[in-house]
């Protein structure tokens, strides 16, 4: 009986350090959700900093030539 008792009592501990209590949030979880995203969205990221580099690049030289003229 007693040793029913202790695994139902691990058990016990065991499912309470697995499930997270209500509102609580699983911080690895959003962590992983976070760095799929950022994975699968990177190349859409790294395009659009490209082309927005370029158009700087175009405009300080198109601005410096009409300053200097």
């Amino acid at each position: 009986m007693l040793t029913t008792k202790a695994i139902a009592a691990e058990e016990g501990v065991k499912n309470k350090v697995l499930k997270n209590r209500k509102g609580e949030v699983n911080t690895v979880a959003v962590l992983v959700i976070i760095a799929v995203f950022l994975i699968i969205t990177y190349p859409i990221y790294k395009s659009l900093i490209n082309d927005f580099m370029t158009s700087v690049q175009t405009w300080f030289q198109t601005t410096e030539k009409s300053i200097f003229k």
